[in-house]
C-alpha cells in the first residue's frame, strides 16, 4: 500500500513534489447468529488519507511525522 504524505507548511516542500492522498477504510467485522443462520456484518468504524505530516526541511532533508488522524484511527505512535 502506498501511504500518502501531506505539507503542514508549503516551505517544507523543497523538492517541489506533489502531495499523494488515498483514503484508507478500517473497518470491523461482526458475525451474528439469527435463527440459526450466520450473518456477517461489516462497518465502516473510521478512515484517514495520508499517513505522514511534514514538520519541516532543513538542508536536503524533509522531516515527517504520523498524522494526527493515522495515529487515532490506528493506535500507532506519532514519530519513529
Amino acid at each position: 500500500m502506498r501511504h500518502g504524505i501531506k505539507f503542514s507548511d508549503p516551505a517544507h516542500n523543497i523538492y517541489g513534489i506533489e502531495e499523494s492522498t488515498r483514503v484508507a477504510i478500517k473497518t470491523k467485522t461482526t458475525k451474528i447468529k439469527v435463527n440459526g443462520r450466520v450473518v456477517i456484518k461489516t462497518e465502516e468504524v473510521a478512515r484517514y488519507d495520508h499517513v505522514y505530516d511534514s514538520t519541516a526541511a532543513r538542508g536536503g532533508t524533509i522531516f515527517w511525522k504520523n498524522s494526527d488522524d493515522y495515529v487515532r484511527i490506528t493506535g500507532a505512535k506519532e514519530y519513529k
